[in-house]
């Protein structure tokens, strides 16, 4: 559950910037899951390269990672 709240906060940052869209074609890489497409055919469908795809997977993550602190420290401050 922390995890998915994790989620739908970044998820949210993206849609509120106009970029929904965007995060769900990058969301299998977030946790580095094995089923994502190739950054090379993202980067091409999504039409941009192939490094600035993953600089922006890489700032996802972070947000991500900043998020799931976030939330994990609620969870410990409700205890």
């Amino acid at each position: 559950e922390v995890l998915a709240r994790a989620t739908r906060a970044v998820e949210r940052h993206y849609a509120r910037r106009g970029k929904g869209e965007f995060f769900e074609a990058i969301r299998p890489h977030l946790a580095g899951d094995g089923e994502a497409a190739p950054y090379a055919e993202l980067a091409l469908s999504l039409g941009g390269s192939e490094g600035a795809l993953k600089v922006a997977v890489h700032r996802a993550r972070k947000r991500f990672a900043s998020a799931l602190r976030a939330e994990i420290g609620e969870q410990v401050g409700s205890r």
